[in-house]
């Protein structure tokens, strides 16, 4: 039962970590109780949405190009396009818009695309396969195994990751697994199912015969939970479909073994998310680059300067070349069309799709030179009083060299930024200690793959082993290192009835754990998909370098045409000193020699990169410190936080409620009395019912043999129950009372006003309209959330506003405790009077956050403009806010405004690195500063200039891995307490022993 509907929002959720966000473009995500998501799925789209992964994007003009011809679409609600991520993610309306379109546009953009994942699987009719895809090597490869398995009728959506090698499949039921994999096979490569959602994909040896599959076929079936077989005999294969709640891998296995055969399940985890192909393909390119580069130099500039060499190779030719020009042709023809072939490519698509990118510019520049070099050759082979100028030859292939290296720097670089990701990969345990038949007094015990974990397992953990999935404690006591899960450095202990997150570390004691989540549905499963999500996101800044990157390369052609007519016109009238152009140089290659440094240094990429790598390491981070960030518009919308409205209970206060005492009235007796309370809270989970229930544990007080009947909420009130002898019962606060025509005598007045008095919340019980028992509670305020709040305001401007729907009294005496202004504070407010302040504050033109922990505070998180869930644990609803903090610490809010803001100003000061660079070196490669230095860029230099700055960026971004959280504020504050003279006040005494424990 939602207790703001019992108490007005009082002490709300079911605990600490749900929270909801509810955007207007996207559907509402788990819910902790249907009344709340059917109340707010008006509120949210019905937009589906669908990740494509895009091969040959190099820039951001790539990524804009994308992004046009997407939301040109026709049901294509929005679309934001990854550049580092190498993907799009569209909101969409299926119902106008099919993901078959949205490939084929990316297609005819020019760009090699799959899909990844579609976030609605809405026809019952259809399901999802998982292939495993061996022998792709390339983009091409994974294209062709998607167009070939998507041609097919019954195939919905079909997505092919070359880096995973896995194909996903959705499509109707009509076609079988077993038919895919023929289709993959059609076109030339090996494919095998594996596991997706409730199907799994078990190996079976042992099978020689029809008979056996069968046997095989009819042990499986005869598995509670299972609803389709299929059994391959030539594959020695099984793909079962089943119900996770009622069976799970294991018994599977064992039901195969059991009838005479051995069995296995197929892994079906992906490959790290690395680069490491993409790196040896760079590599591979670089050096191959330099074998045949720098030999082609070695034959054009340094031999002829030997003395013995150089009559040489100024006597020997062949026909009318000489041999330095045919070796040094011969050795860089190559570099220029076998290893700049993919640059031909790009700006081959890029022309196609009507648009300009770093491929074009490469393309001329290098072209440019090559060509021109080549035209010389053959010029002074038919003019042999022109000479020539052989050593021009080489420029091309040091620009490709110096471009290759740039970006096997990048890459390398790139691949750091996703070391987050790698690492919670790397959190997942291989193996766990099974207890036969859940008896932790057993002896038996064996260990097995932890793909095999079923929920209600009960599992052993060692000391110093991985803890292997979510759970509760059933036996045990012992410290666990949950650092790498929620930040939390300390250990936390954890005895019988407490939850276990998978991933975590286990200390010196023993745990026997039984699980309850397992596979894609535990917490360090989700983690990973947010992180991974955020990292996919694009922030609103991104649209600066779009805007600039369409423009881009256009002007800087307009700009190398402009050098070369400027340096041509300069040199026919003597504008500057022969001395200027070397030897035996023309004037027209003088002029070209600007113009090819001009298309050569300026750099689209660095300007790409600006955003998505400080996003990307940025969220990284927020994760390594129990920060989920959820996307790159989250993220740039906490930076700009002008205002923080905090819920009260379990938020600012712990949460944990506890009755300190009671008082009952009229003529039925306080054992009765509090009977009726235990009877109307039973049926609640909220912290506040546990806590009634406890003191009346505590009380002694005998349960009574009578039931509740019906029960209705009254919302911001409470609940109205019938009891099965016809009693009525009240439970809620005073207004429901007076609605309800209870009389409230003076003593329970006077009860009520020193509850006031001592900032309690006071819960009234009725029974048929008279009032017969009040309860005082109290919710702790956390240690050093007045800190928090001051730093909020005095280092970050930060406007701090505290709402509650508890009673005046009782808010306000928190909000003295934190410090807070009077009209900062709001008390007996409702859900949706907590949307209309925060409407209010948007409304006097603050960026507002709202920081909450319970599902009543979803109006508040819909209308905030980042809406922060904390203190989500292993309970978290990921679906939820904006921002998820895993620790139910208020320090976190800090540190996510702190990294939100440094980000930002990484990726500013990345803006304008990458701005300043291309202004400053484009005028120096085009010679405006010539008549002062004197120095002529060459070409190569400029195209590693070009090369440099995108890696310059990336590792500017890098730097955020090394960001350090602003300190704690009350930890401060403590050591302030100790060093001040004199003896501290009772405040500081207090947070000193609170701190101290």
């Amino acid at each position: 039962m939602d207790f703001v509907s019992k108490y007005g929002g009082s002490l709300r959720g079911r605990g600490p970590g749900v929270a909801i966000k509810v955007k207007p473009d996207v559907g509402v995500l788990s819910p902790a109780t249907s009344g709340v998501k059917e109340e707010l799925a008006g509120m949210a789209g019905a937009s589906d949405k669908a990740v494509i992964d895009i091969e040959g994007m190099v820039c951001a003009a790539c990524s804009s190009a994308v992004e046009s011809r997407l939301q040109a679409l026709d049901g294509v609600g929005k679309a934001q396009v990854s550049l580092l991520g190498a993907a799009a993610e569209v909101s969409y309306r299926s119902a106008t818009v099919s993901v078959q379109e949205m490939l084929d546009a990316i297609e005819e953009a020019g760009f090699d695309c799959r899909l990844r994942s579609n976030s609605k699987l809405d026809d019952p009719s259809c399901e999802r396969t998982r292939l495993r895809v061996k022998g792709m090597t390339c983009a091409a490869c994974s294209a062709s195994v998607e167009q070939a398995v998507g041609r097919h009728p019954s195939v919905k959506h079909v997505s092919v990751s070359l880096s995973t090698e896995e194909a996903v499949v959705e499509h109707y039921r009509s076609i079988l697994p077993s038919e895919l994999v023929s289709l993959v096979e059609a076109c030339g490569f090996e494919a095998t199912v594996l596991a997706m959602g409730d199907t799994v994909v078990l190996s079976v040896e042992g099978m020689t015969c029809s008979a056996c599959s069968s046997a095989v076929e009819n042990v499986l079936r005869a598995v509670k939970g299972v609803s389709k077989v299929q059994v391959n005999l030539l594959s020695n294969e099984a793909v079962v479909t089943y119900d996770q709640t009622k069976s799970g891998i294991r018994d599977l296995v064992e039901a195969i073994e059991d009838a005479g055969f051995s069995a296995s399940a197929k892994a079906n985890n992906a490959p790290l998310l690395d680069r490491s192909d993409e790196k040896r393909k760079y590599r591979r390119a670089f050096l191959w680059a330099c074998l045949l580069t720098v030999p082609a130099l070695f034959v054009a500039d340094v031999l002829p300067l030997l003395s013995r060499g150089r009559d040489f190779w100024d006597r020997t030719k062949v026909g009318p070349f000489d041999v330095r020009n045919i070796l040094t042709f011969a050795l860089v023809t190559p570099v220029q069309f076998w290893l700049g072939w993919p640059f031909y490519r790009g700006a081959w698509k890029a022309y196609k799709n009507g648009v300009a990118n770093m491929d074009v510019l490469v393309v001329l520049g290098t072209s440019s030179a090559y060509f021109c070099s080549v035209f010389s050759v053959l010029y002074a082979a038919a003019n042999p009083a022109s000479g020539t100028s052989s050593h021009f030859m080489t420029s091309s292939a040091m620009l490709i060299t110096f471009i290759l290296l740039g970006k096997y720097l990048e890459v390398i670089a790139k691949s750091e930024t996703t070391a987050a990701i790698t690492k919670l990969l790397h959190l997942a345990a291989d193996e766990a200690i099974l207890v036969v038949d859940g008896d932790p007094e057993g002896k038996e015990e064996r260990k097995i793959l932890s793909n095999l974990i079923q929920r209600g397992d009960i599992l052993k953990v060692m000391p110093g082993a991985k803890i292997p999935t979510d759970g509760l404690v059933r036996q045990g006591k012992s410290y666990v290192d949950e650092s790498m899960i929620s930040g939390e450095s300390i250990p936390v202990l954890k005895v019988e009835g407490s939850r276990a997150t998978g991933g975590t570390i286990n200390g010196q004691g023993v745990l026997y754990i039984q699980a309850t989540h397992v596979g894609q549905d535990t917490v360090l499963s989700e983690i990973i998909r947010l992180v991974q999500q955020a990292q996919l996101s694009k922030a609103p800044i991104q649209s600066f370098a779009d805007k600039v990157s369409s423009i881009f390369v256009p002007v800087v052609v307009t700009i190398a045409v402009i050098t070369f007519c400027s340096w041509y016109f300069a040199g026919s009238v003597n504008a500057f000193p022969s001395s200027w152009m070397p030897p035996g140089m023309s004037l027209g290659v003088y002029a070209l020699l600007y113009a090819i440094s001009v298309l050569m240094i300026a750099c689209p990429c660095a300007l790409g990169l600006a955003t998505p790598t400080a996003v990307m390491v940025g969220t990284g981070v927020g994760a390594s410190k129990g920060i989920l960030i959820k996307s790159g518009e989250a993220l740039e919308g906490a930076h700009r936080i002008t205002a923080v409205v905090f819920d009260k209970t379990g938020t600012v206060t712990e949460g944990k409620p506890r009755i300190v005492e009671h008082a009952s009235f009229g003529d039925v007796s306080t054992s009765v009395a509090l009977g009726y309370a235990a009877l109307v809270e039973n049926c609640s989970e909220h912290p506040l019912a546990q806590a009634v229930l406890s003191y009346v544990e505590q009380c002694k007080v005998p349960s009574l043999t009578l039931t509740t009947k019906t029960s209705k909420e009254v919302s911001g009130r409470g609940v109205i129950c019938e009891l099965s002898d016809g009693t009525e019962l009240l439970a809620g606060n005073r207004a429901l009372m007076t609605e309800n025509g209870v009389r409230m005598s003076d003593e329970c007045q006077r009860f009520l006003l020193a509850s006031e008095e001592m900032a309690y919340t006071t819960l009234l019980f009725a029974a048929n309209r008279e009032l017969v028992l009040a309860l005082h509670a109290t919710d702790p305020v956390k240690p050093g959330s007045d800190a928090v709040m001051q730093t909020l305001s005095e280092r970050y401007n930060i406007q701090c506003h505290l709402v509650s729907g508890d009673n005046l009294s009782t808010v306000s005496a928190v909000g003295n405790e934190l410090g807070l202004k009077s009209d900062r504070v709001q008390a007996e407010v409702l859900p949706t009077g907590k949307a209309d302040y925060i409407g209010r504050l948007k409304d006097e033109g603050h960026i507002v956050a709202m920081v909450g922990d319970g599902v009543n505070d979803a109006p508040a998180l819909a209308r905030a403009d980042v809406g922060v869930a904390i203190g989500a644990g292993a309970d978290v609803a990921m679906e939820a806010a904006d921002y998820v903090l895993m620790r139910s610490n208020l320090v976190d809010v800090l540190t996510s405004v702190d990294l939100s803001r440094r980000i930002f100003t990484r990726i500013r000061l990345n803006y304008l690195f990458a701005m300043g660079y291309n202004v400053l070196m484009i005028p120096l490669a085009a010679g405006v500063f010539m008549p002062i230095l004197h120095v002529r860029l060459p070409a190569w230099a400029a195209g590693f200039s070009m090369a440099m700055s995108s890696v310059s960026v990336v590792c500017s971004s890098l730097l955020l891995k090394w960001y350090k959280a602003p300190p704690d504020p009350s930890a401060r504050r403590l050591k302030e307490i100790k060093v001040r003279s004199g003896v501290p006040n009772d405040r500081d005494s207090e947070l000193a022993s609170l701190l101290a424990k």
